[in-house]
């Protein structure tokens, strides 16, 4: 029994009905407010959808920005200080760790459609397989990750990356599918 299921059950029927309307709000009636860095923006933009946030992810931290046209799902975990940038898609189970930043168009998969040789089509969708994004992190504008992908502390993720495995700590990333580019603690030791 995953989170959102114990969660179900402990707040009752409804609970799931908030949490969809709650989606809908944000995804909607956040997508229209201003950006946090326009003037009027922190005060009817980020105030409201860091708001309607609370309502739909597990934790929410402290120095949270939830920009316009996010897509968070169930169970999502918001640690203090990350960003989640416009138009992101933050799959259930998701968990986004301290100062983490997710650039514009980002979309984080935790599930998949199966295929079933039976039917001989994609029929379902795959177990929750939750992506980890550590402390410290920078996610490019436009990348993918895949589901079961954990990302290192400190690892900075290419523009348009399409992350299929898990990435060590303190790396440089790129490419599709993404590829270590480089260690910044290598880098550090040089100087």
């Amino acid at each position: 029994m995953n989170r959102n299921e114990k969660g179900y059950m402990e707040y009752g029927f409804y609970k799931k009905y908030w949490i969809k309307l709650n989606k809908m709000v944000l995804r909607n009636i956040g997508g229209l407010l201003p950006q946090s860095d326009h003037p009027f923006g922190k005060i009817l933009g980020r105030n409201f959808r860091n708001f309607v946030a609370r309502q739909i992810v597990v934790e929410f931290g402290k120095g949270i920005s939830v920009e316009r046209g996010a897509n968070l799902q169930e169970g999502v975990i918001l640690k203090d200080g990350c960003t989640v940038g416009i138009n992101c898609l933050v799959g259930a189970d998701a968990v986004i760790g301290k100062n983490s930043k997710l650039a514009p168009d980002c979309i984080v998969y935790t599930r998949n459609k199966q295929f079933h040789k039976d039917v001989g089509r994609f029929y379902d969708y795959s177990p929750i397989q939750p992506v980890i994004i550590r402390d410290n992190c920078w996610i490019g504008a436009r990348v993918i990750i895949l589901p079961g992908v954990e990302i290192g502390e400190s690892c900075v993720v290419g523009a348009g990356a399409v992350v299929t495995k898990s990435m060590p700590p303190f790396s440089v990333v790129a490419g599709n599918p993404a590829k270590v580019m480089k260690s910044l603690l290598e880098e550090e030791n040089k100087t």
